[in-house]
């Protein structure tokens, strides 16, 4: 019967090839910083659309829709190309 693949890692082995760095460290943060970022952006214009939208004012009404008519779908990838 074989063993689990699981019991063939080696912890010692996996560091001893992985040096962590400073590139590595620093790709890292910057990995978490602008995901941590990105999520509180889109957070604060996604409540800033719902509020657009129960707005009494129409302009607002009418750009909060276009905002979500606009990003409604896209794939990231595809705002990311669209905004650089």
């Amino acid at each position: 019967m074989h063993e689990p693949l699981l019991a063939a890692f080696d912890p010692q082995a996996f560091w001893t090839y992985l040096k962590p760095d400073h590139q590595l460290l620093t790709a890292l943060w910057r990995t978490v910083y602008i995901a941590v970022s990105a999520q509180v952006l889109g957070t604060a214009l996604g409540v800033l659309a719902a509020l657009g939208g129960m707005s009494r004012v129409p302009p607002l009404r009418w750009i909060a829709g276009l905002y979500v008519w606009l990003f409604r779908g896209t794939p990231v990838i595809v705002q990311i190309f669209f905004w650089y």
